[in-house]
């Protein structure tokens, strides 16, 4: 994939994410506390996190003053965040349950997430 494949591939995820935070986060609040009791989802979603940042990582680790760059430290995020998934699943809950615990939080998520997705497909342009 080039770059610019996979900042508009990230722009739309965060983008399809970040609408459904905002216009329904009753549903994402109980999806992510379903996921708490779904021993095999935390596990499934930390094998999927390490994969898909292994697979960035081996395919596209360059370093450098670039838009590139970004994707290399996203891949890394991705990774790490797999990394604690697997081998500390309750610390990753506990940090998880802490965020959304408040309505403000969620909120404040689904704005973050959208403007991430936007910076995304903006560098897609480039």
């Amino acid at each position: 994939m080039t770059d610019n494949q996979i900042f508009r591939l990230f722009g739309i995820f965060y983008l399809c994410v970040s609408t459904g935070i905002l216009l329904t986060p009753g549903y994402y609040k109980k999806l992510i506390e379903s996921f708490f009791n779904e021993r095999f989802a935390t596990f499934l979603s930390g094998m999927v996190a390490l994969l898909a940042g292994y697979i960035l990582i081996v395919h596209h680790n360059i370093w450098g003053f670039s838009k590139t760059a970004v994707i290399t430290i996203i891949a890394w995020l991705i990774f790490l965040k797999g990394i604690l998934i697997l081998a500390l699943p309750e610390t990753f809950i506990v940090i998880t349950a802490r965020v959304i615990e408040q309505k403000e939080s969620m909120n404040s998520y689904g704005i973050i997430t959208l403007i991430i997705g936007l910076i995304f497909l903006a560098l897609s342009l480039f």
